[in-house]
């Protein structure tokens, strides 16, 4: 006689065993490597093709990388980390478009974006966005400041060495003297404490009235958190203001920003 307990027990215990764990937002780099069917980008694994550092693991195993998760890596970082891993998230900026605002400012400024140490002032401007309903217009409220503006909380954490990144916005400048003024985009690197760590040179060009598409690229060196800053190109007069809108942070697998 056949017993089928042991059949109906089976099927019956099908849901005994516990999910696929998600790793989506857990901690990863060249030595912690996230699992199969995920991707560490920007120092957090994500769900996607990829899964640990492709051009790492698969031809790292069979070239000799298991001693490798160092020559792996370090060929990986470069060539696996850009080569290898997905974009992410095609912006990683929190309230890009300036279109979320915070009732509690006054005046009334976009919200998760803070003004920096030096005196100047952030509202949401809607006389001529780029797109959407509003843009940040960022100005001077004495002579000879350099207001800038960036994310309350970095975007990106634990951004491993060697990723290249890029970072775009668009601008407008308003100058009571009348001419354009120098517009200044960095990607910065900073501890959890937020001290700056590193920043990329920018290139400062010169925006007048009609909006203009500003571009930075920056190859991280040192593994912190990654954001941006937006700010005068040289210290402003009393009025002068540059409207900010689409700002966008993103990492660049190949290795070059469009």
């Amino acid at each position: 006689m056949v017993r089928a307990w042991p059949l109906l027990a089976a099927a019956l215990c099908a849901g005994c065993f516990p999910p696929e764990l998600d790793e989506t937002g857990r901690q990863c780099n060249e030595r912690r490597l996230c699992g199969d069917g995920y991707a560490c980008v920007a120092g957090r694994c994500q769900r996607g093709d990829g899964g640990r550092l492709d051009a790492g693991t698969d031809a790292g195993h069979d070239a000799g990388v298991d001693a490798g998760v160092d020559a792996g890596v370090d060929a990986g970082v470069d060539a696996g980390v850009d080569a290898g891993l997905d974009a992410g998230p095609d912006n990683y900026l929190d309230n890009p478009g300036f279109e979320r605002l915070d009732p509690k400012s006054q005046p009334i400024a976009p919200d998760a974006w803070r003004l920096g140490v030096v005196s100047g002032e952030i509202r949401a401007d809607k006389s001529f966005p780029h797109t959407g309903n509003f843009a940040a217009r960022l100005s001077a409220v004495a002579n000879n400041d350099v207001p800038a503006m960036f994310p309350e909380v970095s975007p990106v954490l634990f951004v491993p060495s060697g990723q290249r990144w890029c970072a775009e916005v668009w601008a407008r400048t308003e100058n009571p003297d009348g001419g354009p003024l120098p517009v200044a985009l960095t990607i910065r690197q900073r501890t959890d404490a937020g001290a700056l760590v590193n920043e990329s040179s920018a290139n400062k060009p010169a925006v007048g009235k009609n909006w203009t598409l500003v571009k930075e690229s920056y190859i991280s060196d040192v593994s912190y958190s990654l954001d941006v800053k937006l700010y005068f190109g040289r210290p402003a007069k009393l009025n002068d203001a540059i409207y900010f809108d689409d700002a966008r942070l993103f990492y660049a697998p190949g290795g070059v920003c469009p």
